[in-house]
């Protein structure tokens, strides 16, 4: 299974990983390959947990706009 995942760096230097269409997964690492492989874990143990339950997984992540925004100088 493929997901898109967002990964942006936090105040505190960490990177920070999210997978949109998996809500409330998320991780962090020191660097954005051990952010990649956290998220990658939570993943997986999202799904378990989702599989366990009989939850319904949607992997249309096409409810995730992702686009730029543009602010003139100030």
């Amino acid at each position: 299974m493929t997901f898109k995942i967002f990964i942006n760096k936090g105040e505190d230097g960490k990177y920070i990983a999210s997978v949109p269409s998996l809500p409330g997964c998320h991780s962090q690492g020191s660097t954005i390959d051990e952010a990649k492989s956290n998220v990658a874990e939570a993943a997986k143990g999202y799904l378990k947990v989702a599989k366990k339950f009989g939850d319904r997984i949607s992997f249309d992540d096409t409810q995730t706009l992702e686009t730029t925004l543009f602010i003139p100088a100030i």
